[in-house]
């Protein structure tokens, strides 16, 4: 089996002959993987545009505030959460590509999604699915085997960002492939150096 054939197609189980079917019993486990942002990421760019905007808003809106409209008071106060999610996840990830911090790292508990402070162990992985638009961009997601544990474990904006992920694309933990410092193949090829989980392709019409 090649290895692209091999990242690319659903494996259902661990085959001993396969390298990228994860540690075999008393094999060391490989030191943690750190990804950082890719050089001018463009997520980074387009989460800072909608921050501008939902503080335009908010702004506008506030100004019919004081004149008791009940339709501006309620849109100032969403667009104004919107902005502080927007502000916080992304005033983060732009703070930890600054400092060079990672985006994404694996090992041998899990992965964790820094930038939303979301980690999923290996034993909660049911798959890693690579969803890919019409327009090309790919975005790679690890999706939980039990939905409702994984956000157990999660409070404040990790579950939210989280419960968006999983109504979006189907997981928890997703990150698009052009956000990050490594190729794609290598990614993939890494998380069956770490664990047995199916890596499945999935293309959508929008």
């Amino acid at each position: 089996m090649s290895v692209r054939g091999g990242i690319l197609s659903a494996m259902s189980g661990r085959d001993a002959s396969d390298p990228l079917a994860g540690p075999a019993a008393g094999e060391a486990v490989p030191e943690p993987l750190h990804v950082g942002y890719r050089r001018g990421s463009a997520s980074l760019w387009q989460a800072g545009g909608l921050c501008a905007v939902a503080a335009a808003v908010t702004a506008a809106l506030i100004t019919y505030v004081p004149g008791g409209n009940p339709v501006a008071l309620c849109g100032a106060v969403v667009s104004g959460l919107l902005f502080v999610v927007l502000a916080v996840v992304t005033g983060r990830a732009v703070w930890r590509a600054v400092r060079n911090r990672p985006l994404l790292t694996l090992d041998g508990s899990g992965v964790t999604l820094h930038s939303a402070r979301v980690s999923l162990r290996w034993i909660d992985v049911a798959e890693v699915r690579v969803v890919t638009r019409p327009d090309g961009v790919r975005t790679v997601v690890f999706v939980a085997e039990d939905a409702d544990l994984a956000l157990g474990r999660l409070q404040g904006l990790a579950f939210w960002f989280a419960v968006n992920g999983i109504d979006r694309v189907g997981g928890p933990v997703f990150v698009r492939a052009h956000d990050l410092a490594i190729e794609l193949e290598p990614l993939l090829t890494a998380v069956h150096r770490y664990a047995a989980v199916p890596i499945k392709q999935r293309y959508t019409t929008s």
